[in-house]
């Protein structure tokens, strides 16, 4: 099964270096970026000319057309208390444990596919 999950990443208004993301659904309030994913968003908030609003499609399994693919450095069976650092072929990314909310167990996808398209198209709660 391919799950495709959605986050609409925006620069937070106070310190514009900082990408976050809101998702109500799981409880995720201007929930921020660290390090090497800021630039890697800056990368394609530039290549989009998104002014700072982005739409990311994200799946552990193949999408077509896809922006950037993450490959998991170390695998770590705690990924959901400790996170997990990728590489998207230029720089190592950390990504913290809120990504676990989006994908089952506790052990973190081996690879994990994004698309991004300009514009912010923030997800819903579900009803």
């Amino acid at each position: 099964m391919n799950t495709i999950h959605c986050i609409a990443p925006y620069r937070h208004p106070q310190a514009p270096d900082v990408w976050v993301f809101d998702d109500p659904k799981h409880g995720l309030d201007q929930e921020p970026f660290v390090g090497a994913a800021n630039k890697s968003l800056n990368d394609l908030d530039t290549e989009l000319q998104a002014g700072g609003k982005l739409t990311v499609f994200f799946s552990a399994s193949s999408l077509p057309d896809a922006s950037l693919s993450l490959t998991a450095m170390s695998k770590t069976e705690h990924a959901r208390t400790h996170g997990c650092s990728y590489h998207d072929g230029t720089r190592e990314i950390w990504l913290c444990p809120a990504m676990m909310h989006y994908f089952p167990g506790d052990t973190a996808p081996d690879t994990i596919h994004i698309k991004a398209q300009a514009g912010s198209r923030r997800p819903e709660p579900d009803a």
